[in-house]
């Protein structure tokens, strides 16, 4: 083999470590965040608090954000009409 074909050689053989090491980079994160759900998931069955049919906390409505007054709308189309 030629000195040039020893070297594309040695940037193919980096380049596939390299998307190797990020395919199990990723491969790690997805077992984290997997494992992450389903330790919520077991913690709200054993403490009661987990429901199928609910999304998120219920605060009640002293929690909620009150709407300002809707300002009066503005007439500017018939500014121009006369």
């Amino acid at each position: 083999m030629s000195d040039a074909e020893d070297r594309k050689d040695e940037k193919l053989e980096e380049v596939a470590e390299e998307m190797e090491s990020e395919a199990e980079d990723r491969d790690d994160a997805r077992r984290a965040a997997d494992q992450n759900e389903l330790g919520d998931l077991n913690q709200g069955m054993q403490t009661g608090t987990h429901s199928t049919e609910k999304l998120g906390v219920n605060w009640g409505p002293s929690y909620r954000v009150k709407r300002k007054a809707k300002a009066a709308p503005r007439d500017s189309a018939s500014k121009g009409k006369k």
